[in-house]
């Protein structure tokens, strides 16, 4: 083989390998296990962003009657699939039942198109509703006529989108939408995944370490400690409760605030770092804890002003 042979062989593996690798940077993987959106996608793409991940949620049908049922527990989990370009739901009832959609926006029509399919009635089409975001809602509509035989629409509306969880609701509407029907409701709570801050961390340059243990599926404990002589001194004992309208980050300090507990909540509007706040406390008024990989987290200390410290952990075990 000549050498310039060779090397266009090299090249070809080199290009064809970075193809490959291209097509899926965006799929779900350990680090980014619900998928990331793609830069090159609409962007549109991030109208679903708040809701990826798991939530734990309350549905409730209405009865023929007018009522309503009692509510039921569902998880339902959202992910971004064709590598980053459109988005993927699945619900997963307390009585087994299955469903889910893949939701993808068309450019060309401006609009997002949703295929619904379900375990219990498994079709050969797909129902299909259409819609956008618009105000703070995602909206979206499939015509249906009511069992009256008015014309108009079963509306699906997710709002009050933020971190921490959202809303959902099924309507029936009329064509002019000022008839409306609710039918069937759901209100979710986002898991915090936060599992990735288990086991034993160092302070990075520092004999100082951090402990944390998952409690249960909606609490974590930990503490802070310093070395001495070879021996652990605890300086603070914290925790991460998750309860139905809030996330709450405690920490109680040893020899500060007459070892009373100071609450600090999530707040829902920073997407890139999980940011405890309380912002009538004296110092610290935020504890900002990021994920930079499973090996490392920035966590930064501030009061007035933004003026404050930073860190690292090193996670050890």
């Amino acid at each position: 083989m000549t050498y310039s042979k060779h090397i266009l062989i090299v090249l070809l593996g080199i290009f064809f390998t970075g193809v490959t690798h291209a097509q899926y940077d965006y799929e779900a993987s350990e680090k980014h296990p619900f998928g990331l959106p793609n830069p090159e996608a609409p962007e549109q793409i991030k109208d679903f962003e708040p809701l990826i991940g798991t939530c734990n949620c309350s549905s409730t049908t209405r009865k023929q009657d007018g009522s309503w049922n009692a509510p039921e527990d569902m998880t339902w989990t959202w992910k971004y699939i064709l590598n980053g370009t459109a988005v993927q739901d699945e619900t997963l009832k307390s009585d087994g039942a299955h469903s889910g959609s893949i939701r993808q926006f068309i450019k060309d029509s401006s609009r997002w198109y949703v295929h619904w399919y379900a375990s219990k009635t498994p079709s050969t089409t797909f129902p299909v509703w259409e819609g956008n975001k618009k105000d703070g809602k995602i909206v979206l509509y499939r015509e249906q006529k009511a069992p009256n035989g008015t014309e108009g629409f079963f509306r699906l509306s997710f709002y009050d989108i933020d971190k921490t969880g959202y809303k959902w609701i099924g309507e029936w509407v009329d064509k002019t939408e000022s008839v409306v029907y609710p039918t069937w409701k759901i209100d979710c709570k986002k898991r915090m995944d936060i599992s990735h801050i288990e086991g034993k961390w160092k302070i990075e340059n520092k004999d100082s370490y951090e402990v944390w243990e998952k409690k249960s599926e909606n609490s974590y404990t930990g503490y802070g400690y310093k070395l001495k002589d070879g021996k652990e001194i605890i300086s603070e004992h914290l925790s991460i409760t998750i309860n139905s309208d809030s996330i709450l980050y405690t920490a109680t300090v040893l020899n500060q605030n007459d070892q009373k507990p100071i609450e600090f909540t999530l707040n829902p509007a920073i997407n890139d770092a999980y940011s405890f706040e309380n912002l009538n406390h004296d110092f610290p008024k935020k504890i900002i804890y990021k994920i930079e990989n499973k090996n490392t987290i920035s966590i930064r200390v501030l009061g007035d002003n933004g003026k404050g410290f930073g860190y690292k952990l090193l996670k050890i075990d």
